[in-house]
C-alpha cells in the first residue's frame, strides 16, 4: 500500500526551483494500492474527495525529496504514477489535487451546434 497525503482547495506554486508551495486548502489522507493506473486513481481521489467524476476531472502534482528539499513532479502518465506510489510505500508522498471542469469541446461530447 501507497501512503498519500491529499491536498486540495487551496492554491499550488510552484518555484524556479521546482519547490512546491500551497496556500490554504484543506488536506487528507489516503491508503491506496501501489499497483494501480494513473486513470484508476484520479478516480479513487475523486471518489475519496466527493468530487463528480462526470463534470470534473483532477490534475495531479506530487512532492518528493530531492537534495535536502522538495521537488514538485506532475504526475502526468502511468509511469510517473507508479514510481510516486512506490515511494509511498516508505514515505508519506504529498500528493496537491487540482480539480478541473470538463468541457465537452475538449473531451468529443455532446455538441450543440445544428448540421444543415
Amino acid at each position: 500500500m501507497a501512503r498519500l497525503m491529499l491536498y486540495f482547495g487551496g492554491e499550488l506554486c510552484i518555484g524556479n526551483e521546482f519547490t512546491p508551495t500551497y496556500i490554504g486548502g484543506r488536506n487528507r489522507p489516503l491508503l491506496v494500492d501501489v499497483d494501480i493506473s494513473l486513470a484508476m486513481l484520479k478516480q479513487r481521489i475523486m471518489r475519496a474527495l466527493r468530487i463528480n467524476s462526470t463534470t470534473n476531472t483532477v490534475n495531479l502534482t506530487c512532492r518528493f525529496r530531492d537534495n535536502g528539499g522538495y521537488c514538485a513532479t506532475h504526475v502526468t502518465d502511468d509511469e510517473v504514477c507508479e514510481f510516486m506510489l512506490l515511494e509511498g510505500r516508505t514515505q508519506i508522498i504529498i500528493v496537491y489535487v487540482e480539480v478541473e471542469e470538463i468541457l465537452y469541446a475538449d473531451v468529443g461530447g455532446p455538441s450543440t451546434e445544428v448540421d444543415m
